[in-house]
């Protein structure tokens, strides 16, 4: 009886962390797909990554380079963003989704370069987290602000 109490809480918790982890990757594909969105993916983008996984989740740095990993191959044989942005939605408040896009538009903006296609993947990604467009701008001049410091 035991030992099936202990399978069945261990299952559980097992589950919770690979829930946990489809969350943390989801989110990282959606970082790793703004970041290569101008055709470059350099080690600067890779550490905004992992410092906005680690505050965003709290994870520690090995864990978070891991995740960025996993992510980058997640991404590479995507068939669309809707499967990421899902599972954001799932599990993220409205708050958390708009914080999500501001670390997108840090992700487009730390080169000091914006292409168009880096913008329309932003508003289209914004669109599928359910963003507003007042929120969307918002959370762009927010980016810029933060990174003109």
């Amino acid at each position: 009886m035991i030992d099936l109490l202990k399978k069945f809480f261990s299952s559980s918790e097992q589950a919770e962390v690979n829930e946990d982890r489809k969350i943390w990757v989801a989110t990282a594909a959606v970082f790793v797909e703004i970041a290569t969105a101008d055709g470059e993916f350099d080690e600067i983008e890779k550490a905004l990554i992992i410092k906005l996984l680690k505050d965003v989740h709290q994870l520690n740095a090995d864990l978070a380079f891991e995740i960025v990993a996993e992510a980058e191959k997640a991404a590479k044989n995507k068939i669309d963003l809707w499967q990421f942005t899902r599972t954001i939605n799932k599990n993220f408040t409205p708050a958390q989704r708009l914080l999500i896009v501001e670390n997108l538009w840090t992700l487009v903006l730390v080169d000091g370069q914006l292409n168009q296609h880096e913008e329309y993947l932003t508003s289209k990604l914004a669109d599928l987290l359910h963003v507003n467009r007042p929120d969307f701008i918002a959370a762009k001049l927010k980016a810029l602000k933060v990174l003109s410091k």
